[in-house]
């Protein structure tokens, strides 16, 4: 990775609130924007740096599962923010952040998303976009990487059956969708939200219930070497998922891998 691949940009897009200038850099195709990020916070970048492309070749999600990208077809992006929080409440960081994708889809695009537990956005029992949630230590100093896939739209010449492909935003909205007016509007959201985290945490757990992809559904749960089966009931306050095993018993998960 060589620092002239990097391109700042100035868009309209991305000025915050007070109209100074998001540091945002563009790259045409890397490996991962989470790795790209880490690199630039090596070379001493600025806090709220954003880095975000339409081609990633080794982009991952949680537990080292793939995502397979077309250039032009999905918008990926990271953005790093030094926090004063615990490193157990990355996860928590993660499910707020897919509440401010899911807040920022609606509000701009009127498509209407609900969250699925830990990290992804779901329409119409199809994923729409992942999350993946980083710490990362430069110089004694603890930084936050949030990292946001999207499928924007879908490939024409697709070859995957209807019933396994994901969902595209772009299916759902009769405007065209500008994705870096997107990447400016989710930024300027996780800057507000981001100075204010202990109230956005609370809102977070009070308005989460209604946009619950998994509430109520029977689940299974890997989790480390453990493995259940119950009904999800929702989040606690850490972020944990619910899981009512039995007619008496409710269980907190705080990692694993979900299947319907």
């Amino acid at each position: 990775m060589h620092d002239s691949s990097f391109q700042l940009c100035l868009s309209k897009f991305f000025y915050s609130s007070d109209l100074s200038p998001y540091p945002c850099f563009y790259l045409d195709q890397v490996s991962s924007t989470q790795d790209a990020t880490k690199y630039l916070l090596q070379k001493g970048t600025s806090n709220k740096t954003t880095v975000f492309t339409h081609k990633q070749t080794q982009g991952r999600g949680r537990n080292h599962s793939q995502w397979q990208t077309l250039a032009g077809h999905h918008l990926f992006f990271s953005h790093t923010q030094s926090l004063k929080i615990p490193t157990q409440q990355v996860a928590k960081l993660s499910l707020l952040a897919g509440m401010i994708l899911r807040n920022t889809l609606e509000n701009v695009y009127a498509i209407k998303t609900k969250i699925k537990w830990p990290n992804d956005l779901y329409i119409d029992d199809k994923k729409l976009s992942g999350i993946l949630c980083e710490t990362f230590q430069v110089k004694q100093r603890q930084h936050y990487i949030i990292g946001i896939g999207i499928n924007i739209k879908p490939n024409i010449n697709k070859t995957v059956p209807d019933n396994l492909s994901p969902a595209f935003a772009q299916d759902y909205c009769k405007e065209a969708i500008h994705p870096w007016q997107l990447l400016g509007e989710i930024i300027h959201e996780l800057d507000s939200s981001l100075n204010h985290l202990e109230d956005s945490f609370v809102q977070l757990h009070n308005t989460f219930k209604h946009h619950d992809y998994l509430f109520n559904k029977t689940i299974s749960v890997l989790s480390g070497k453990d493995h259940y089966q119950g009904q999800a009931k929702g989040i606690n306050d850490d972020g944990a998922l619910l899981l009512k095993v039995d007619s008496n018993k409710i269980i907190p998960i705080y990692s694993g891998h979900i299947d319907l």
